[in-house]
């Protein structure tokens, strides 16, 4: 068990590497570094099941052996991911093909400033195009009716929302959840994306269960707790990204968003969040060490706001 584990302690340095190579700021790097390290919801989720630690592992050692261009690392991390959880895995493709077209081979120019080069636009696309030739062959393959119904299945599991979230929402996650996916479409959408993004929330009804402290309900709190502060860093992060031109934080900004947004509509379980974990901390560090007053100013306010829901939930 000791050694199934070992790959969840390889994160933090990853996510330190990744956050160095994108912004040449040893400070992001450090804070990425204790951030990821000290994570409550990367550590109960990465203990407990094995899987989803290799799958941050996958995950982040990807983008940093691409931006090393260690092509042989990076397929072993591509088959790790899909070997332990194949939707997981093609994200996972699909998250670094849109690294690759946007920004192959990272270049630094006199300025130091890190910008997106195009002489490879061939190769990019090819690579973009491999989950669209999997998408072809299974129609081919097994007919289109058949690929829209399994597709269809992924994104909107009705069984799975009405027993197991259904069977599930007495509690307060599950409830939430399943409450959501009870509006239109056009509303499911966002609130789920929003409510993936912070989950798991801060609430003082899962401290204590029937009486007894549960370690792993009290770790799952203390992160929600930690996210009201970190929530003011990325969103510092955010609008750096948005105004210092950075091409590889403005991807990995992207990247991460997307695809909170595809697993909050194609997961319905919030620990399939661990994998993305370490990028969060890496835009929450590049906010961290972003000290102008507007954006500082827009994250205290974003904090204050979450920390005014939070607890307002947890008063009603």
């Amino acid at each position: 068990d000791v050694y199934k584990r070992q790959g969840l302690s390889l994160v933090p340095f990853l996510a330190a590497r990744v956050a160095y190579r994108a912004t040449q700021d040893s400070r992001t790097a450090t804070f990425a570094f204790i951030a990821t390290l000290i994570c409550p919801f990367l550590i109960t989720n990465s203990l407990i099941l094995v899987r989803e630690g290799w799958m941050a592992l996958c995950f982040i050692g990807a983008f940093y052996f691409l931006m090393k261009r260690r092509y042989l690392m990076l397929l072993l991390s591509l088959m790790l991911a899909m070997y332990f959880r194949l939707e997981a895995g093609m994200l996972l493709l699909a998250s670094l093909a849109v690294y690759v077209v946007l920004i192959h081979g990272p270049e630094r120019r006199n300025t130091g400033e890190i910008a997106p080069t195009w002489r490879s636009v061939p190769r990019m696309l090819a690579i973009a195009f491999l989950p669209f030739l999997a998408l072809i062959c299974g129609v081919v393959l097994i007919g289109p009716e058949t690929v829209i119904n399994v597709a269809a299945a992924l994104v909107y599991r009705e069984e799975f929302l009405e027993s197991f979230i259904g069977a599930s929402a007495t509690t307060d996650s599950g409830g939430t959840f399943y409450k959501i996916n009870q509006f239109p479409w056009f509303i499911i959408v966002p609130l789920s994306f929003l409510f993936f993004l912070g989950s798991p929330f801060f609430t003082l009804a899962g401290l204590v269960i029937n009486g007894e402290y549960i370690p792993l309900m009290v770790l799952a709190n203390l992160f929600g707790f930690m996210f009201i502060f970190y929530f003011a860093f990325f969103t510092r992060g955010i609008l750096r990204v948005l105004t210092a031109g950075n091409a590889i934080m403005s991807v990995l900004v992207i990247t991460f968003l997307v695809d909170i947004l595809i697993l909050s509509q194609a997961s319905m379980q919030i620990r399939h969040k661990v994998e993305l974990m370490p990028l969060f901390y890496v835009i929450t560090a590049y906010g961290f060490v972003y000290k102008r007053s507007i954006p500082w100013a827009a994250g205290l306010a974003a904090s204050f706001g979450l920390m005014l829901v939070t607890f307002g939930v947890n008063a009603i």
